[in-house]
């Protein structure tokens, strides 16, 4: 396998290649125990950051599903990955959906973890201030 050109967190080393992609707020640090979990034997898992997170904190960028999906589809090409399947917890549902939209071919499976979904969300005025208001009210 070569040096990805997108930092990651990989655990396991088989031949079925898994990029899993976080939730708002989170990171490829952030999965708890769940890494430990996981079937290194059969699958490797690449828990990538998007842009603003993570390793990737200082990275700007337009922070877009389709920038999320690129960059997801640059990290697989630069570690000769082809085909992989794909994991999204909550906003990563969405991202993961863009990654199939952009490149059908090369997915075999999605699994959403409470993703959110393709379609805008509708908030009324207090659900639309709390989504908004988070980043500045920990």
């Amino acid at each position: 396998m070569t040096t990805p050109t997108i930092p990651c967190v990989t655990v396991g080393h088989g031949p079925h290649h898994v990029f899993v992609l976080h939730g708002w707020f989170g990171s490829a640090d952030g999965w708890g125990l769940f890494p430990t979990y996981l079937d290194g034997e059969t699958f490797t898992y690449h828990f990538t950051d998007n842009r603003g997170y993570g390793a990737r904190m200082e990275e700007r960028g337009d922070y877009s599903l389709d920038e999320v999906a690129s960059d997801v589809l640059a990290l697989a090409d630069s570690l000769d990955v082809q085909t992989f399947s794909l994991i999204g917890h909550s906003m990563g549902g969405a991202e993961i959906l863009r990654i199939l939209a952009k490149a059908p071919g090369r997915v075999n499976k999605l699994v959403g973890i409470t993703p959110v979904g393709a379609s805008p969300t509708p908030f009324d005025e207090a659900g639309h201030n709390l989504f908004y208001g988070a980043a500045g009210e920990p």
